[in-house]
């Protein structure tokens, strides 16, 4: 499997670029981090995500969800309200609904892309607002249940 780092396909909004510059400068001559540190993060396995989170206030069995390219971090969950509760569960103020994949088991929390979760610039695109804050390439897409989140 190809490392962390090369794995990375998270596009960051213009904004963020700088600072993403200033990091991976940063990374030169040292370790890659493989620890995942919250919800969206790239992983492996379930173990790998939420580092520094009490698993205690996480409201929901956690997932590394492999359907989604490389993984992704992510916990089971009932409704919106356990998506981000936790303290440190989400490292960006993005609302995350409850939602279930057409092809998945269970209900998780993902990023939203409903109209009235959008950033402000993103308003009238969904699809560019998916593929800057999760990864190049996702869209916005419903499921059967109504609920618009990001996916590859």
């Amino acid at each position: 499997m190809p490392s962390f780092a090369s794995r990375f396909t998270r596009h960051e909004p213009a904004a963020r670029r700088p600072l993403v510059a200033a990091a991976l400068a940063g990374l030169v001559g040292c370790s890659v981090p493989t620890e995942p540190t919250a919800a969206g993060q790239l992983c492996e396995a379930p173990a790998e995500c939420y580092a520094g989170v009490d698993p205690g206030e996480l409201r929901g069995e956690v997932l590394c969800v492999s359907e989604f390219q490389y993984g992704y971090c992510t916990h089971e969950c009932v409704s919106d309200a356990d998506c981000c509760a936790a303290a440190g569960e989400c490292e960006v103020e993005l609302t995350h609904v409850c939602a279930r994949p057409d092809d998945a088991e269970t209900r998780r929390c993902l990023l939203s892309c409903h109209t009235e979760d959008l950033v402000d610039g993103y308003e009238d695109d969904p699809d560019g607002y998916c593929g800057d804050f999760m990864f190049r390439g996702w869209k916005c897409v419903s499921s059967a249940g109504g609920d618009a989140f990001c996916a590859p």
